[in-house]
């Protein structure tokens, strides 16, 4: 495309798919589209996959943005290819903008809403999906967190890595976080990060024998787990060699 032309076919698509010539139930698009003005102007819309590129920057705006508003919202989800394969297989949710009453029931309606990709050359498949990022807020109580990670294991049996990203600062119990893993046992690397920036808090440096001890429980439920990243950047690996576990920084 010449310089410009991407631009004004994006707008063009836009405009498509905000007109009212059809009733969208289930729409597949590119993280470049309007977002917003979509689910503003289709209200019917009940499933949002939504292909990025890494980063969910643009996806975490409207979100917020129809949050504070108390739009309704329909299953909004992330697709992504991090391998060289014909497949997206990193699938991420945001159960943080989501009652609990949705969030019981979203592994259903993703992994149906799965099936009906086929405007794209790369593969939905929810066999191949071997990465999961699992947004969280504040009103998401363990109970909860549970009854997603579990839920989503029964669709996407193959999760090798988990990503928990945290609204803000705050602690999970040890036997909380062994419950949750419990459901992901074949997986190699675990990773907490923070997605809201306007939060005024921060992450508490917790001691590095404390991460080295839990590392070692979750690895008695997770065999194969390598490496674990807190929320505050530090990351332990295990050496391949000697099944030691160290912190690098």
């Amino acid at each position: 495309m010449r310089p410009g032309e991407a631009d004004e076919w994006v707008e063009g698509l836009n405009e498509i798919l905000c007109r009212n010539h059809f009733q969208l139930k289930t729409l597949y698009c590119n993280e470049g589209l309007d977002i917003s003005k979509i689910i503003k102007s289709r209200p019917e819309l009940q499933e949002l996959g939504i292909y990025t590129n890494g980063g969910t920057e643009d996806v975490l705006k409207p979100l917020k943005e129809f949050q504070t508003a108390g739009t309704h919202l329909p299953l909004v989800f992330t697709l992504e290819r991090e391998s060289f394969y014909p497949t997206f297989d990193h699938i991420g949710i945001f159960p943080a903008f989501y009652p609990a009453d949705q969030n019981a029931t979203l592994h259903h309606t993703l992994g149906d809403s799965m099936g009906c990709d086929l405007g794209s050359d790369m593969l939905a498949n929810p066999k191949k999906v071997s990465q999961l990022s699992i947004y969280l807020g504040h009103a998401n109580d363990m109970q909860i967190v549970h009854t997603i990670a579990e839920n989503m294991a029964s669709i996407f049996q193959g999760i090798k890595w988990l990503n928990l990203y945290l609204e803000s600062r705050f602690d999970i119990s040890l036997q909380d976080m062994n419950e949750l893993l419990s459901f992901y046992p074949q997986l190699s690397e675990l990773n907490f990060y923070r997605w809201n920036n306007e939060e005024g808090d921060t992450d508490l440096d917790v001691p590095e024998n404390i991460k080295l001890s839990s590392v070692k429980q979750w690895v008695e439920i997770c065999p194969e787990l390598i490496s674990v990243t807190f929320s505050d950047g530090e990351t332990t690996e295990r050496n391949s060699n000697t099944d030691d576990w160290r912190v690098r920084r």
